[in-house]
């Protein structure tokens, strides 16, 4: 019977320190993940969007790059032009 009322003792503690377990998790730890899970996600938003700017960026220089060598390519077509007309018409 000693025994029938430890066990039954043991089990209520038991029972009893998972409750109390149980509500600290839920007071304590989960808001904890849930602010770290937080930063975690401000964090990513941060780097996504550093990383569309950077892009961005890129693509702004790739154009301006691109335009710089048309703008060139043009005027070395220009400068042949003209030293083939310099040319024919000096040979005429």
């Amino acid at each position: 019977m000693i025994e029938k009322l430890s066990r039954d003792a043991s089990k209520a503690a038991s029972q009893a320190a998972l409750v109390e377990l149980n509500k600290f998790i839920k007071s304590e730890i989960n808001p904890l993940f849930d602010d770290v899970f937080k930063k975690v996600d401000d964090v990513a938003a941060k780097n996504i969007l550093r990383s569309e700017e950077a892009a961005k960026i890129l693509m702004e220089d790739g154009k301006k790059n691109i335009l710089e060598i048309e703008n060139e390519v043009v005027e070395d077509i220009d400068q042949i032009l003209e030293t083939v007309d310099d040319q024919y018409y000096s040979a005429m």
